[in-house]
């Protein structure tokens, strides 16, 4: 939310256990971490706190070609 990126807060995960395509088994399996929890839940790929600086990069894309204006 905004009020959790403005306080820091914030984070994302990318899960790393995708649910379409997990079988019985593992759909089944309880978390190491939370045991209430559903394995998938706590198998991130990948994780991280936000920003609100992060969220929008000002300018353009660094390509090393110089950009020429005018006529």
């Amino acid at each position: 939310t905004k009020a959790a990126l403005e306080a820091g807060t914030a984070v994302v995960v990318v899960h790393g256990l995708d649910p379409a395509t997990l079988s019985a088994a593992g759909q089944a399996a309880k978390s190491d971490l939370v045991p209430t929890l559903p394995l998938a839940a706590t198998s991130p790929a990948l994780c991280g706190t936000l920003k609100a600086g992060m969220a929008m990069p000002s300018g353009g894309v660094d390509t090393g070609v110089a950009q020429e204006t005018g006529g």
